[in-house]
């Protein structure tokens, strides 16, 4: 169950009435230094400083929040219990400065991401209280999407950028591809998986009670075309019981 503070309680429990304003942010990665910097945007129709809770150590922190049209759209928060994933989309405009400066400037795959909503009253405009996190993630994909412009109507074509966004839980269903290259295994100390390559194919190899039995061995791969039956018989590898 989700706890609001007392001062969002108390206000509710007035019955006055408030408007929500949506805030996003993503820490994406400078290319240059490798550097974590916030890109952070607001529902509103104007930029603000507006405070926060950074999640990451519980602090509370001042971020510059960009609006003017920035957020297109999002999907509502569907709270649940239990080991499923939760993940949400959200729209951000094509056209924004800083949604293409974030895009196109920086590194945004996999950027962390927090989603707050605060509660605006609608008499002062200003905030009940600090604004509430809803939900934290990473960013997994995205697109540009650009409408159509039909030269009969005077209807303006939309240009968005959908972002999906998933749970942390979700990390754990992904496989790293780069951990199963051969590259990263040559990497790695004391992998010896191509060791016996060349010669295996001339082992004979003993198996059963006593090594009684033996393969016979007539491929000539990896011997030069040589038949390993004219060679020397080379150190017979034993494995199993006796």
């Amino acid at each position: 169950m989700k706890i609001y503070s007392s001062a969002i309680n108390s206000y509710r429990n007035g019955l006055k009435t408030f408007n929500a304003v949506h805030l996003i942010s993503f820490r994406v990665r400078n290319r240059s230094d490798n550097t974590r910097v916030w890109f952070n945007f607001s529902s509103r129709d104007y930029n603000e400083m507006i405070q926060v809770v950074d999640q990451s150590n519980g602090s509370l922190e001042y971020r510059d929040y960009w609006g003017d049209g920035a957020i297109v759209g999002a999907d509502p928060i569907v709270r649940s219990e239990g080991t499923g994933i939760r993940n949400f989309s959200v729209s951000l405009s094509a056209v924004h400065t800083a949604v293409l400066d974030m895009v196109r400037g920086y590194d945004a795959r996999d950027a962390l991401v927090e989603y707050n909503i605060g509660e605006v009253d609608e008499a002062t405009g200003l905030l009940v209280d600090t604004p509430v996190c809803e939900f934290v993630g990473y960013l997994d994909s995205g697109a540009f999407q650009t409408g159509e412009i039909n030269p009969l109507t005077s209807e303006t074509a939309e240009s968005t950028f959908p972002l999906s966004i998933n749970g942390h839980k979700a990390a754990l269903l992904q496989t790293n591809t780069d951990m199963l290259s051969r590259s990263v295994g040559q990497e790695r100390s004391g992998d010896d998986i191509f060791r016996y390559v060349d010669e295996a194919p001339t082992w004979n190899i003993l198996w059963g009670k006593g090594g009684k039995n033996k393969r016979n061995v007539v491929s000539h791969h990896g011997t030069g075309g040589k038949d390993p039956r004219s060679e020397p018989p080379a150190t017979p590898h034993t494995w199993g019981r006796g």
